[in-house]
């Protein structure tokens, strides 16, 4: 089944010096082609954390190093864009928002995981926050 794949394993497959390369590298070599897709919102984060300095320190990308990176990656045979968001993306969205408390990445978490529920993709991540949302398909990767 085709995954929707969270920037957090995004990030580590291009950074060899991120914590959780080797854990992210192990998935992805065994990935068949076009079987690991984005979204534009999981690109301008990738992009976005490439260039920042709290997170990338020493290793921070200017916007055009990025931007090739970023090309790089979509460019290898495993890659699959989303281009539109799936029908009853709005409706699971707010479900998922439903009854909880704000939090700094309660709408990217609640809009990724309606995004994977409503288009039929399995979901992979880093990030075990991603249980409460009840998807059916969900690949919580352990990091090192």
């Amino acid at each position: 089944m085709p995954a929707l794949v969270d920037a957090n394993v995004w990030l580590p497959i291009l950074v060899e010096s991120h914590q959780h390369h080797a854990a992210a590298m192990t998935w992805w070599s065994e990935r068949p082609a076009a079987s690991c897709c984005w979204c534009r919102p999981l690109q301008q984060t990738v992009l976005r954390l490439l260039t920042n300095r709290s997170v990338m320190g020493a290793d921070t990308h200017t916007p055009d190093d990025a931007w090739h990176v970023w090309e790089k990656l979509v460019g290898d045979i495993r890659t699959a864009f989303i281009p539109m968001e799936p029908a009853g993306l709005d409706d699971a969205w707010r479900q998922h928002i439903a009854g909880r408390t704000a939090s700094p990445k309660l709408w990217m978490d609640a809009y990724l995981a309606a995004w994977a529920k409503t288009a039929d993709l399995a979901f992979v991540t880093f990030d075990s926050g991603f249980k409460s949302y009840s998807l059916p398909d969900l690949h919580l990767l352990k990091g090192e």
